[in-house]
């Protein structure tokens, strides 16, 4: 049985139908979906969870990232994310950035190894056309796999301390 999604409703964040909005961060800013809310498509279970991130400087090489996924109990990491797809207009990037909905190959092995052997499947993913880079997917699989184990509430303070790691 996955484990129970993380509290998303916080006196410090602002929630909108679900999806969790972090106030602009150091260089950033983060955005938190929940069930029943979802970037695009259906969310693959109540206990998914799916993190975008933008930094401050839109269309820079490392500037963009989003993935959506959740804990299995078979141990063992996997993508099922496609590869490529639409665009996604309703990025936090923006017209600043042309954003598409997968996650290329050159993006998947360091997403797998990211989760360190955590049982994270990663079923949602869009990157930018010029502002992703592999250190942005990276980054987002560790901070994803932490709020999915609990490791990280959805909050601002936890959000900040996401961030810290991020860099």
């Amino acid at each position: 049985m996955p484990p129970t999604p993380p509290r998303a409703v916080t006196q410090s964040a602002t929630v909108h139908h679900g999806r969790v909005s972090v106030p602009l961060l150091p260089a950033g800013r983060w955005r938190l979906w929940l069930p029943p809310d979802w970037p695009f498509g259906e969310p693959p279970f109540a206990t998914a969870v799916g993190l975008e991130w933008v930094s401050r400087q839109p269309g820079h090489p490392c500037s963009y990232g989003l993935l959506g996924g959740h804990l299995t109990g078979t141990g063992e990491a996997a993508i099922t994310a496609p590869v490529a797809g639409d665009p996604f207009p309703g990025s936090l990037a923006g017209r600043a950035e042309e954003v598409r909905t997968g996650l290329p190959d050159e993006y998947r092995p360091v997403v797998l190894a990211a989760t360190d052997n955590r049982p994270l499947v990663i079923t949602t993913a869009a990157h930018g056309l010029v502002g992703s880079c592999a250190l942005v997917f990276h980054r987002l699989t560790t901070v994803l796999a932490d709020i999915l184990e609990g490791r990280i509430e959805p909050t601002t303070v936890a959000a900040t301390t996401a961030w810290a790691a991020f860099r």
